[in-house]
């Protein structure tokens, strides 16, 4: 009796061993035959492979990644639906699974054709109705997630959360920025969406240019729309409730930072100072006072966003506090550490910004982009803003724009504009094959100088000078407007500009005397009724 059951082991482990080298076998076949280019084999090997029961998860994945690859070189991204869909019948059962084929069904491409009234996602040659599938794959993946709740809830740590996050990536689909009003909905997970309108594969999709479309939604007493944890999944009002449900299930495993990242990105994507930039034409709105706008008074959990009904100044809950999340999160992340420096820069708030930079180099290292970015707040800088044309009668200004800085000297250097226009005329004279246009465009003498070949074009200096400075505190910019000591001659100049321990800005000014205005005829009593030019030189200054 003994000796039947050793039997009995032996040939169960025999035959475990059996399969499981053949399933290894299978795998590495796979894999030879799609690296070696032969994908049609290689996704067959794959399709019997992932069908084979009692896989070992890792296999699952990596199989089911390498068979949607084969699909796509092989253009036959119509079957992939189907396919993840069939294996997870199989396999469906493992919280690890689910999780991989979710994401994948939320990584394909989301464009395609309706054919004849069904979806073909990809390319299709014969043309056809293009659709987009973005609704229609997160659905299908929150009804995958969904399904699983249960066995994720009692799945280990480490798999729950990677469950979670998927979970909160797919919630939020084509719901962050100008689509973050649709969490306001409760998706039914009974029923998949429709695919929505596409354009062709290679179109761009337009969203429209109306200054309120995509800003965040507001209630109807027109305050922002939180979204705030519900006690259940069940108990969600709506996607907004259950994706800050799926954030406290991270906060729950022990992964707040996550957790905090999720919330942060959303909030500085619908509540942050930078939604003023997306809409220019706020900025001329009188429905703040100065005081409204002051962004750099903004206390820690205050913002001005644009949102659905305007602009707006207000505080923000804590769970959307964004500026205190990217802090904590500065403290073990470099790319938040340089994050929060620009944040405090889009709320001008210079000072605390320089401090973040300076902090971001002392715990991440002091790396190009980081010290450049720290100089440019709190070293000396000038700029000189460009000068309309001006006459010879009175000395020359133009305006400085300046930060940090004391002391600026100034130096006037003539252009030898004859020469420039020799060189013009006798380049046009050898009628060359090519000619490089960029050296016939004398309106970009200034750059030309100052990164091609226009320095030789340079004569002396005319004019050296000196001006003190006051920079305005906490590394604002000031601007004062500049006067020559003298006036200029007739002619094209350079003025640089030399900031005291700073940079140095450059300049071209155009000091005219005559002007040429032209001004179209049309001769009535002449058999010609064509337009005529007529060309009148004045003087600059009197006209």
């Amino acid at each position: 009796m003994k000796k039947f059951g050793l039997i009995c082991m032996m040939l169960l482990f025999s035959s475990n061993f059996v399969f499981g080298q053949t399933v290894v076998e299978q795998s590495k076949k796979a894999e030879k035959l799609k690296n070696s280019g032969n994908y049609a084999e290689a996704f067959s090997a794959y399709e019997a492979y992932l069908f084979t029961p009692d896989l070992p998860l890792n296999g699952i994945v990596s199989g089911m990644n390498h068979s949607l690859e084969c699909l796509q070189e092989l253009s036959r991204l119509k079957e992939s639906d189907a396919f993840i869909d069939k294996v997870l019948e199989v396999h469906g059962e493992h919280v690890q699974v689910v999780t991989s084929f979710a994401r994948a069904r939320l990584s394909l491409p989301p464009w395609g054709y309706k054919i004849v009234g069904e979806f073909e996602r990809g390319h299709h040659r014969g043309g056809g109705e293009a659709a987009d599938s973005r609704e229609r794959d997160r659905s299908r993946a929150l009804q995958m997630l969904a399904e699983a709740l249960p066995r994720a809830a009692d799945a280990p740590a480490d798999v729950a959360a990677g469950f979670y996050e998927v979970l909160v990536e797919a919630l939020a689909v084509n719901r962050m920025a100008g689509g973050a009003w649709r969490l306001q909905e409760l998706g039914d997970l009974e029923k998949l969406a429709d695919y929505g309108e596409g354009t062709p594969w290679w179109g761009w999709r337009s969203y429209g240019n109306s200054e309120e479309e995509g800003a965040a939604p507001v209630t109807a007493e027109g305050d922002p729309v939180y979204y705030r944890l519900p006690e259940s999944w069940e108990k969600a009002a709506n996607d907004g409730e259950r994706w800050r449900w799926s954030i406290g299930q991270l906060e729950k495993l022990g992964h707040e930072e996550s957790a905090r990242e999720h919330l942060a990105k959303f909030a500085i994507n619908q509540f942050g100072t930078e939604t003023l930039k997306r809409y220019g034409s706020v900025f001329t709105s009188d429905r703040l006072s100065k005081s409204e706008w002051s962004l750099h008074t903004l206390e820690e959990d205050e913002t001005v966003a644009h949102l659905a009904s305007g602009v707006k100044r207000f505080k923000l809950p804590d769970d959307y506090n964004y500026m205190r999340h990217a802090s904590k999160l500065a403290e073990t992340k470099s790319t938040w550490a340089e994050r929060l420096a620009k944040l405090y820069q889009n709320r001008r708030q210079f000072a605390a910004a320089a401090e973040a930079w300076q902090s971001a180099i002392d715990k991440y290292g002091k790396e190009k982009w980081r010290t450049e970015a720290l100089d440019q707040i709190v070293k000396p800088w000038v700029s000189i803003e460009s000068a309309p044309s001006q006459t010879p009668v009175n000395a020359a200004s133009f305006d400085l724009i300046y930060r940090n800085a004391t002391g600026v000297e100034f130096t006037v250097r003539a252009i030898d504009t004859e020469a420039l226009l020799n060189g013009i005329q006798k380049l046009l004279k050898r009628n060359p094959s090519t000619i490089d246009w960029w050296k016939l465009q004398v309106e970009n003498l200034g750059y030309r100088i100052a990164e091609g070949d226009g320095h030789r074009y340079l004569k002396d200096k005319v004019a050296v000078w000196r001006e003190e400075l006051q920079p305005r505190e906490n590394h604002f910019d000031a601007r004062k407007t500049i006067t020559a000591p003298a006036p200029l001659p007739p002619g094209a100049y350079q003025i640089a500009a030399k900031a005291d321990d700073g940079n140095e800005a450059r300049a071209i000014i155009w000091i005219a005397d005559t002007v040429l205005m032209r001004k179209t005829l049309t001769l009535k009593d002449n058999k010609n009724t064509d337009a005529q030019e007529l060309i009148i030189v004045l003087d600059a200054e009197t006209g």
